[in-house]
């Protein structure tokens, strides 16, 4: 690989290399080159390229920024060819203020480079791709034990209503699950992600005792397998939690490990410092250092061969659609890539999901994940629309940065979110204002990825963070209106499917108003989000996706406050407009 060189001018940075960050197989034939740019004003992006045996003959390939007013920090361009696209050279024309310059291994340099960038070969298995039905789903996050039970129900359970605590159980089912299907349907649901289901001490159960049962709380295998068909039936995928980076404190292994030292077959499936576990001095390695969850030694192969049996058997068991998995940063990464390839040999549409509250770029590969947790964009997303802390500038920037990290094949499938188990509420996070929830999440809807809502957050549930947020789904007294809003919000991507797989490109119009644009072959969309306090007009004459002719208040959409709009724009023209 060419060594990369970032020189910065006294106006400009640019950044490439030959790498999957930069350079990304969409199919053998198309390939989409990306160059990321830093204080560079005004400034448009031409990609050069040529075969290497065809050096005189030079092509041009125009990069797309995804500000449309304004040169944001990374250009993106998609080369197709009709064959194996193979040994490619390329340099970069940057264009600024009328003064040409070039990028390439040498840097920024004003004249045309000597050397130039490679693409070598596009193999099959270097194609980045994902399960079809997943892109543009939209999800629905439940914890098990808090969202619906069934029957009479004589366990050691607390009443529906109580307090959430750390270890009261409240007596959610599977079979309640199953019961709410419709409902959730009617929210527009496509995906049905689960909190972890299988045996444990906790009401959680993310310290898992038997991987391969059900844990009888929740119901049985027949229950699950039940769940799936139903909800397959309706058109809902069932995605399961993967716990495989630790088990429980109270799991056979761990106490055969405890009680027979180096003699237990199990020793090894923790790490331990000194010859026995010592469980008062903690010295075994903890997920977050809590005691009654010891990490797991993927360097062990009994242990990388069981957890790899339990990715394929639920699958073959009751024909699971997914695995969400839990703590991924914390795992090795060799480990991943046999789990990948093992799950995926058994169903090919597997949708694979890391939880991970960083930067997600280690983990969306070919052979690793389709999708992580976008907790960046999340707090993103609260500081722009619900604590009004940054500018929608500030916001633009920061979610370019954030997609920057996803490979774009991976952007229609990436888990956005506004809460879950292990965050506060939004409504409380909001201080109950409306206007906020509402356009947080109408922001996720027309964004690029997989919307995921919490159970309970439709209905303006309250809570601080854990346990607080995990309380149970409050069936006798829903809030209708809110529900409606929530069931009218996700349908906008039934009524605008660019919403699920169109090009993603943003517009900062002033502090307060943000617009995304989504187009494909079909159809072109507008949606302009007005987080302020006050009414207020934009000029949309000059975003090149407008007609001049257009005649709406001479060339100006009126925004109320607290409002969003989504206008469908064809042939250059608005003809359609819908509010929220």
């Amino acid at each position: 690989m060419t060594p990369t060189k970032v020189i910065a001018t006294t106006t400009m940075i640019a950044l490439h290399e030959e790498t999957h960050a930069y350079v990304q197989p969409i199919t053998t034939t198309r390939v989409t080159f990306r160059i990321r740019l830093f204080d560079a004003d005004d400034a448009s992006v031409t990609m050069i390229w040529w075969h290497r045996h065809h050096p005189d003959k030079t092509h041009r390939l125009v990069m797309e920024s995804l500000n449309i007013k304004e040169t944001s920090s990374f250009c993106h361009g998609t080369l197709t060819s009709s064959g194996p696209l193979r040994y490619i050279r390329y340099v970069f024309e940057i264009t600024s203020h009328g003064a040409i310059s070039h990028y390439s291994p040498e840097g920024l340099t004003s004249h045309f480079p000597t050397m130039s960038f490679q693409y070598l070969y596009t193999n099959k298995d270097d194609v980045f791709s994902v399960p079809s039905w997943a892109i543009g789903a939209t999800g629905y996050h439940i914890f098990v034990d808090r969202f619906d039970k069934t029957g009479d129900d004589n366990r050691d359970i607390v009443p529906w209503d109580s307090k959430p605590s750390r270890t009261n159980v409240f007596g959610g089912t599977l079979k309640g699950i199953e019961e709410r299907l419709p409902y959730i349907k009617n929210l527009s649901v496509d995906v049905l992600i689960l909190t972890p289901i299988f045996k444990a001490s906790s009401n959680h159960k993310y310290d898992t005792l038997d991987y391969h049962a059900v844990d009888p709380t929740f119901g049985t295998t027949d229950d699950l397998k039940r769940l799936v068909e139903k909800a397959h039936s309706l058109g809902i995928k069932v995605i399961l939690d993967g716990v495989f980076n630790h088990v429980g404190y109270h799991s056979r292994w761990f106490q055969d490990a405890v009680e027979r030292g180096p003699a237990s077959p199990f020793f090894d499936w923790f790490m331990v410092k000194g010859g026995k576990i010592d469980t008062s001095r903690r010295n075994y390695a903890m997920v977050g250092d809590y005691k009654w969850m010891p990490k797991l030694n993927h360097a062990n192969p009994d242990v990388t061969s069981m957890l790899l049996d339990v990715g394929s058997s639920w699958i073959n068991k009751a024909d699971i659609d997914g695995w969400r998995l839990d703590v991924a940063d914390e795992i090795p990464r060799p480990f991943w890539h046999a789990f990948s390839r093992h799950v995926k040999s058994h169903k090919q549409d597997i949708l694979l999901i890391g939880e991970s509250w960083k930067n997600p770029a280690e983990h969306l590969d070919v052979d690793l994940f389709h999708s992580t947790m976008n907790y960046p964009l999340r707090d993103a997303v609260i500081r722009f629309f619900i604590t009004s802390s940054i500018s929608a500038h500030q916001f633009s920037k920061l979610v370019e940065d954030i997609l920057f990290t996803i490979p774009e094949p991976f952007w229609h499938v990436t888990y956005t979110l506004l809460g879950s188990h292990d965050t506060p509420r939004i409504r409380t996070l909001s201080k109950d204002n409306r206007d906020a929830q509402d356009l947080a999440l109408a922001f996720l809807v027309s964004f690029v990825g997989m919307p995921v809502i919490f159970y309970g957050d439709e209905t303006g549930l309250k809570g601080q963070n854990d346990p607080a947020c995990r309380k149970s789904m409050p069936w006798n007294r829903l809030d209708d209106k809110r529900i409606k809003t929530t069931q009218d919000t996700l349908a906008l991507r039934q009524s605008f499917p660019v919403l699920k797989d169109g090009t993603f490109s943003h517009i900062v119009f002033s502090d307060d108003l943000y617009g995304i644009i989504r187009e494909n072959s079909q159809s072109r969309v507008l949606v302009v989000f007005n987080r302020g306090k006050t009414d207020q007009d934009i000029d949309v004459s000059d975003l090149g996706i407008v007609s001049t002719e257009l005649h709406l208040q001479e060339n100006r959409i009126h925004m109320k406050a607290g409002t969003f709009q989504i206008m469908r724009i064809q042939e250059r023209m608005v003809s359609e407009t819908s509010k929220t």
